[in-house]
């Protein structure tokens, strides 16, 4: 790159705070977000008006979101319980 080029940085808007580890963030055609906090647990909807709603509290480890084309969302969920 030279010196008369520049980079773009987009810029950035905090959605959401005060999670501990934000996972699988996905968009509906609304524009609503989908999330999980994968350590402290719970699956968020935040509306494009800024809303936040908590729908499955302290499930811990979901780590993938499926939006699927009829509404519904499947929700993949892991463990740290390994060979046992």
């Amino acid at each position: 790159m030279s010196s008369a080029e520049s980079i773009h940085t987009p810029r950035h808007e905090v959605l959401a705070s005060g999670y501990q580890f934000v996972e699988a963030p996905r968009v509906d055609d609304s524009g609503a977000v989908y999330f999980s906090d994968l350590l402290a647990g719970g699956f968020y909807r935040r509306t494009t008006d800024g809303e936040i709603r908590h729908f499955i509290a302290d499930r811990k480890w979901i780590g993938g979101i499926v939006l699927n084309a009829d509404g519904t969302v499947n929700l993949v969920e892991g463990s740290t319980d390994i060979g046992g």
